[in-house]
């Protein structure tokens, strides 16, 4: 599983809490900032646009009160500029 989200085109991302736990290199091409800089930092000290950390945490939270997928859609600002990303969480 590992290998895969190493590999993938898509941003994939591990919150435990309000912490990253995980990150792809991905994250690189959005941001500029290699996957350590954000892994074990909470969400909200990562610097990333705060519509983006706003979405994050609101679908964590609907995972959590319901214990069932959530997914949305949001804007990602990024040095590409901006995407449209759709965020899927899993329990």
């Amino acid at each position: 599983m590992q290998a895969l989200s190493e590999n993938s085109l898509d941003l994939i991302t591990r919150l435990e809490g309000e912490s990253i736990s995980y990150i792809n290199p991905v994250i690189e091409e959005y941001t500029g900032q290699k996957p350590a800089f954000f892994l074990n930092r909470k969400v909200k000290e990562t610097e990333l646009d705060n519509s983006v950390l706003e979405g994050w945490l609101k679908v964590v939270e609907a995972v959590n009160a319901t214990n069932e997928k959530a997914s949305t859609e949001m804007d990602f600002p990024s040095n590409m500029g901006t995407r449209i990303m759709q965020v899927n969480a899993i329990p």
